[in-house]
């Protein structure tokens, strides 16, 4: 007898957690000859080269921050190129002694394994075609998979509500399970809302916004990108997770799904192309099959819940001078922190700050849901401020429910007047931060760490779609600390491994009303010296700034 999906998923959950005593069931070992290949391509079908940008967008991070109007740049293939540059791309390469090198991108990953797939949805201009395109970020290039009567994409743009063209993100789950078993499941939806948030600030660089479209089901996605009349590798198909529009007038866009007969008229076009086989063999994972299966946003018409906190109230003002460009390319994950050393409190708060949902900053302005999320804060070296463990609830609703979820005998004394940001209880909170991060040394060297707690239970057994946007929204969360991070000199960590239960023990939960989905620390980070940096694009003869 088939289990109903909110079962299904969250006994997945249960099942996916680590503990103590027990990790969630993987491999084992890591098979290194049959490692997944970074890069997807689809052979067979027709390129189109991109250029590298001349110049960056001149605009600083804290005007994205503030809301600050960006001139809308028009639709070229150039400034398409520069989109995808800045959200997908590659941001260097690494290289170590007896180690060989490896490619960073501008959008994280767990494990630099990068599961997530981007896939276009373009009006003509000069020098592209109408039609469904894979991007190929190694080679900076766009794939063609199907072409399209321009008529149709005048009717998407109509539609819409101005120029503008479609991006959909879709995920390979194999790229993580190769590595982290049954757990992988949850690193690609948090891939996922890392790419969401690099996406929807590039398109604010160009005066551009990306808009959430709930209104497509799954099935949907899968006729749009032809991937149904697709022969997978075996284990290797890309599953659709999420699409956005993106007004190239800087709008919001006008409908949540597609016009009439839009999709029938898709389907009948020819698709090209066969996707690259990324491991010589592959290990199968049922349990993440059913997870996504049972996660499908099935219907359409089904809202999305907002809790929103602010509209346009009072943010933080006083960000370095540093282009938003510059700080995007710079992204790196730390993977040693001097635990020596402070951050001042305007550093803290900046990065607060950003992760708060607003609707009119990117990426929050996305539509996506906001607000349900709080962060549980082990502040351990911050200026300022005593070290403890420290709530961020934005929302009067949010607040309300964690308090009551927690242990009865926090202080929830309010510590600041700009953020709404509490101190739980006083202490030093180094040594529980690294033990309960899978005892990794960084959540406790950093300056403050953090577990992102997502209202989980209701949401769920209601919804389970909402498994999906829950861990989305972590991950934009995540992305921005990590660029809020940059942009004061500091480096962040996403961090996937650690003990759920023991987290939720810590803080009083008792239940399934929240779930810690993903944690993060930030801090001063020390440089493994012994690593070269390389441009992103010298293996093709182009030169960056790495």
């Amino acid at each position: 007898m088939e289990r109903p999906a909110p079962v299904t998923i969250i006994d997945y959950h249960n099942r996916s957690k680590h503990d103590f005593g027990r990790m969630a069931r993987s491999a084992g070992y890591l098979d290194w000859s049959n490692q997944p290949f970074p890069f997807r391509y689809y052979q067979g079908a027709e390129q189109v080269e991109l250029a590298l940008l001349q110049s960056d967008p001149v605009v600083n991070f804290g005007d994205l921050m503030s809301a600050k109007t960006v001139p809308a740049c028009r639709f070229t293939l150039d400034s398409l190129a520069g989109l995808l540059e800045l959200s997908l791309g590659l941001s260097a390469w690494k290289a170590a002694p007896g180690a060989g090198k490896w490619a960073l991108r501008i959008n994280p990953s767990s494990g630099n394994l990068h599961p997530t797939e981007a896939h276009l949805i373009l009006p003509s201009t000069a020098g592209l075609q109408a039609g469904i395109y894979h991007y190929d970020p190694y080679h900076h290039r766009l794939e063609r998979r199907a072409l399209l009567d321009d008529s149709l994409m005048q009717e998407l743009e109509a539609w819409f509500g101005g120029p503008g063209f479609m991006v959909v993100l879709s995920t390979i789950f194999w790229r993580e399970s190769w590595k982290y078993g049954e757990r992988a499941y949850r690193y690609c939806l948090l891939d996922t809302g890392h790419g969401l948030a690099a996406v929807s600030l590039a398109a604010a660089l160009f005066g551009w916004r990306y808009s959430y479209l709930p209104g497509l089901s799954d099935e949907q996605l899968v006729g749009l990108l032809g991937f149904d009349r697709v022969q997978w590798p075996a284990r290797e198909k890309e599953v659709p997770q999420v699409a956005g529009w993106i007004s190239c007038q800087g709008r919001k866009a006008e409908n949540a799904g597609l016009p009439g007969d839009w999709m029938s008229k898709v389907r009948q076009c020819r698709f090209d192309g066969r996707p690259n086989r990324l491991s010589r063999e592959q290990v199968a994972w049922p349990v993440i099959e059913a997870a996504s299966l049972a996660t499908v946003k099935s219907d359409p018409s089904a809202p999305v819940c907002h809790w929103w906190y602010r509209e346009g109230d009072q943010r933080f003002e006083f960000w370095p001078e540093v282009a938003a460009a510059r700080v995007i390319r710079r992204r790196r994950s730390g993977t040693e922190y001097d635990a020596s050393r402070s951050i001042p409190r305007d550093a803290f708060v900046a990065l607060l700050d950003a992760v708060l949902p607003s609707r009119i900053t990117p990426p929050f302005n996305a539509g996506l849901g906001a607000g349900q999320v709080g962060l549980v804060i082990f502040v351990h070296r911050v200026e300022g401020l005593a070290p403890g463990l420290y709530c961020l609830a934005p929302g009067r609703k949010l607040l309300d429910s964690l308090r009551k979820a927690m242990a009865s005998d926090f202080n929830w004394r309010r510590v600041d007047d700009l953020l709404p940001l509490y101190l739980l209880t006083e202490g030093d909170f180094t040594r529980q931060a690294a033990e309960l991060s899978c005892r990794q040394p960084i959540a406790g060297d950093s300056a403050f760490s953090l577990a992102m707690l997502a209202c989980f239970g209701s949401l769920v057994s209601g919804d389970p779609h909402f498994y999906r946007l829950l861990h989305w929204q972590c991950g934009m969360i995540g992305h921005m600390l990590y660029l809020a991070a940059e942009t004061w000199g500091l480096r962040g960590t996403g961090i996937g491994c650690y003990f759920d239960d023991p987290v939720h023990h810590l803080v009083g939960l008792g239940d399934d009303t929240f779930q810690s989905l993903y944690h993060f620390t930030v801090g001063h980070p020390l440089e493994d010296r012994r690593l070269q940096t390389l441009e992103p694009y010298h293996h093709l003869g182009l030169t960056k700034d790495a």
